[in-house]
């Protein structure tokens, strides 16, 4: 994946042999539901069908990787890119150094995925391939203010997560903060915060936003576990 196509991109040298790899697409990228997505790029970009719910799936092998469904991809092979694709949602990245080879995943977590517990089953998973110290990048999500939210729903939520997910957008009606439930459901689960982007989607021209635009494109998060050169 070539430097001049995904604007930002992020890298965690773990070990003199150890590096994770996290890029974050932009419109000007393309959108990551077109076949022709980075279709310049040598590299393979391994996409599951979401379905805003909590399943975990382990990439191991070619075989594996067609027709997956689930909101988050974990791998501990070296090489293939993993991805999630967004509009208004949270992307988040996870990745550990407690392995020779660390472990990387890509989480999707909307409102529905928080509450089936997707963050919580890929925690659960990485630590059941004897991941530890995990830490996490959490992209671009809507804002509060750009989210108005029904108010049993939002209770629902206060009960599940805490209360700071409550809040009110820019015209005072009742909101959900997605981006502080990700961040208390990650405390919980004693995973450090490397980088919190604090980029809205609906206000943000470099991202598409569904809830703002009805905009159908998306924009993608990738993360992989690649060598130092």
């Amino acid at each position: 994946m070539s430097e001049g196509r995904t604007v930002l991109t992020l890298r965690r040298r773990l070990s003199e042999h150890q590096l994770v790899e996290i890029r974050i697409s932009e419109q000007i990228d393309g959108d990551a539901c077109s076949d022709d997505f980075l279709s310049d790029e040598r590299e393979e970009v391994i996409f599951p069908k979401q379905v805003h719910g909590g399943g975990v799936l382990l990439v191991r092998g070619r075989e594996q990787r067609e027709r997956m469904e689930g909101d988050a991809l974990v791998t501990d092979e070296q090489g293939p890119w993993i991805g999630v694709r967004v509009a208004d949602c949270v992307p988040v990245a996870l990745y550990t150094s407690g392995l020779t080879l660390p472990l990387v995943a890509v989480v999707h977590a909307g409102w529905k995925g928080i509450r089936s517990g997707i963050l919580e089953n890929t925690v659960r998973e990485m630590k059941r391939l004897g991941g530890d110290s995990i830490s996490a990048v959490v992209g671009p999500h809507i804002s509060p203010n750009c989210y108005e939210f029904g108010v049993e729903d939002l209770n629902e939520m206060i009960a599940l997560v805490g209360p700071h997910v409550a809040a009110v957008t820019a015209e005072g009606r009742p909101a959900l903060d997605l981006g502080a439930g990700v961040a208390a459901v990650l405390r919980r689960e004693k995973v450090g915060l490397d980088l919190r982007l604090g980029r809205c989607t609906a206000l943000d021209n470099r991202y598409w936003s569904h809830r703002a635009n009805g905009d159908e494109e998306r924009f993608a998060l990738l993360a992989r576990i690649g060598v130092p050169t």
